[in-house]
């Protein structure tokens, strides 16, 4: 079992300064990510072996996922530098950082990342991410797409890629719920589930969202 925290700028709260991962392996004991024993409970920034740190940007973290291997991987985006960042744990604990965002602006061009991932991890051991990009960095743009991307988690290179089909052209496309593993396996072909929509204000006395489900391949 994994998870993972976050840490707010006290000058700044709104802004997430580092990431930390946890991990339990029977679910009542819980370990930093450098193997050290959890002994006390809240986690102070002083405490953890930190995934990310950065003094200037603002990080927020996917959901954590596993590779067959048993190596717990993350992806971060950092909204002040509008980059996102492959985090894959090596067997000695320490997390080799890999940056995405050249790779997906190839397959992307002229748009922007505007949310954290969602990640799966899919037999033989590649990662797929769900991810979104828009046309301006802003969170709810009516250009939202998502793409799914498969990324070698040792290079981070991505092997291949998909963008959803966009249904509502005039609305986002957003709010990505990947499928996860269960009991340690994982789909070869797992589902997502989205949004197809204007944000929350927007649909008081007009709902107009959707909730799409999509394969993922």
């Amino acid at each position: 079992m994994g998870w993972y925290k976050t840490y707010n700028n006290d000058a700044l709260p709104p802004r997430c300064i580092a990431v930390s991962h946890f991990e339990s392996p029977d679910g009542v004991d819980w370990l930093f990510s450098d193997g050290r024993p959890m002994k006390s409970v809240p986690v102070c920034l002083e405490d953890g072996a930190h995934v990310v740190y950065t003094a200037s940007g603002s990080v927020r973290p996917s959901n954590p996922a596993v590779l067959p291997d048993g190596r717990p991987v993350l992806i971060i985006w950092d909204d002040v530098a509008g980059t996102q960042t492959l985090g894959v744990r090596q067997k000695d604990r320490t997390w080799k950082l890999t940056d995405l965002s050249a790779a997906v602006a190839r397959y992307c061009p002229g748009t922007h990342f505007v949310e954290p991932a969602q990640i799966t991890t899919v037999p033989p051991g590649e990662i797929i991410a769900v991810i979104s990009r828009a046309e301006e960095r802003k969170w709810g743009h009516p250009s939202t797409t998502l793409h799914s991307f498969h990324i070698a988690p040792d290079t981070g290179e991505i092997l291949s890629h998909v963008a959803f089909p966009k249904t509502q052209p005039e609305h986002p496309d957003w709010l990505a719920s990947i499928e996860k593993g269960v009991l340690g396996r994982n789909s070869d072909t797992p589902c997502c589930l989205y949004t197809s929509g204007p944000r929350g204000y927007s649909n008081i006395n007009d709902v107009r969202s959707r909730v799409m489900l999509i394969q993922l391949e």
